[in-house]
């Protein structure tokens, strides 16, 4: 068995949706953190980027059951602030003008 083969087979339901979660909530975190202030302004968005990572580890690494069990736990909490965000993006992509001055 390679080290840096895909695992996405032998991981369950809730591993994949977490590790889709991670990856969505963690790429936003670190994009943003990394566009808004450059590498000093990442400690801000460390949350994600652990969110990303554990995703990764998931995907590429071998793992026991409760190692994967808790790394899908690590990805899934820490993906909940990036993946709020990317859904009020989108929601103010969809509605942009909800909240105007104008009232209307």
């Amino acid at each position: 068995m390679r080290a840096f083969s895909l695992q996405w087979s032998r991981l369950n339901l809730s591993s994949k949706v977490s590790t889709v979660l991670g990856f969505a909530g963690g790429e936003l975190g670190a994009l943003l953190g990394f566009g808004i202030g450059g590498p000093a302004f990442l400690l801000l968005f460390l949350v994600p980027i652990v969110s990303l990572v554990s995703s990764v580890w998931l995907l590429f690494f071998p793992a026991t059951n409760e190692r994967r069990g808790i790394l899908s736990f690590v990805s899934l909490t820490c993906s909940i602030p990036g993946t709020y965000l990317l859904a009020l993006i989108l929601l103010r992509l969809v509605f942009p003008h909800r909240d105007a001055p104008t009232g209307l």
